[in-house]
């Protein structure tokens, strides 16, 4: 049985640019996605009203940023990762106001990424990966901003992102 999650992609207006800010996950032992870039989210809890409560409730614990529910604006195509057995619910917030600061839950959040989205939607950003798992060849998409790497779910996530965004 699948676990349930969501996450958030939080849209801010700054220097006339819209941004949307990512994570870079703190490293851990146990975690299949340590160190890798995501938005804030993770696991449904029972307390949880819906999926939209457990992406505005992760937000607020991973990088103390507190989006109202009339902030979500929308929801992109769920996704389940067979490496988690995660299924991710992402909602869509437009934020009144640019994050004046942040509060990471170290234990899990490294470091905060706000990338401008017209810089992701440049095709110069968006690259392949080969990956060799036990023989089988891999070309996993991904989107190069500075020194970071967005692939895997994230990646999957960004792409129909800018495909509403801008097409």
């Amino acid at each position: 049985h699948h676990i349930e999650s969501a996450v958030l992609i939080c849209i801010f207006e700054k220097d006339n640019s819209f941004y949307t800010i990512y994570t870079k996950r703190a490293i851990q032992l146990r975690d299949k996605h340590s160190g890798q870039i995501s938005f804030p989210g993770g696991r449904f809890e029972k307390s949880d009203k819906d999926f939209a409560t457990t992406a505005l409730r992760e937000c607020y614990e991973e990088i103390g940023i507190r989006v109202s529910a009339q902030e979500i604006c929308g929801k992109l195509s769920e996704l389940y990762v067979p490496v988690s057995n995660f299924n991710i619910h992402p909602y869509i917030a437009f934020l009144q106001t640019a994050p004046k600061l942040y509060k990471l839950q170290v234990a899990e959040v490294a470091e905060i990424i706000e990338i401008p989205l017209q810089t992701l939607a440049k095709p110069e950003s968006q690259n392949i990966k080969t990956i060799n798992r036990n023989e089988i060849i891999i070309h996993a998409p991904y989107y190069k901003y500075k020194q970071h790497h967005i692939w895997g779910a994230t990646a999957m996530i960004t792409a129909e992102l800018l495909d509403v965004l801008f097409s």
